[in-house]
């Protein structure tokens, strides 16, 4: 099943489950959040990224998944579309965590 079937049974289900049509849910949700569904899902699979980005020592490949972007592909895609940096980039310049120590 092509994606934007797959995104529009998600925003008829949410209707659905709202009680409304899926013309009112979508008008009301952008009345609410001043975006779509699917740039607000966007928006908090990125911001939930980045926070693992900065206090995680998770893989890309795993905050990808952790994120819901289905792939590490996917989420550099994504990732450097908004920022206009990798996630490693990302990581390499705003990470809080310590870093580790070197072997000896």
């Amino acid at each position: 099943m092509p994606k934007s079937s797959l995104d529009n049974l998600c925003v008829v289900a949410l209707a659905r489950s709202a009680g409304m049509s899926t013309r009112t849910f979508l008008r009301r949700f952008k009345d609410a959040t001043g975006t779509t569904p699917a740039r607000w899902l966007m928006a908090e699979r990125l911001s939930k990224a980045r926070g693992l980005l900065e206090e995680s020592s998770l893989t890309i490949m795993r905050i990808a998944e952790v994120a819901g972007f289905g792939s590490a592909a996917n989420f550099r895609l994504y990732f450097r579309r908004q920022y206009a940096t990798t996630p490693a980039q990302y990581r390499a310049r705003f990470s809080q965590r310590e870093p580790e120590a070197p072997i000896a």
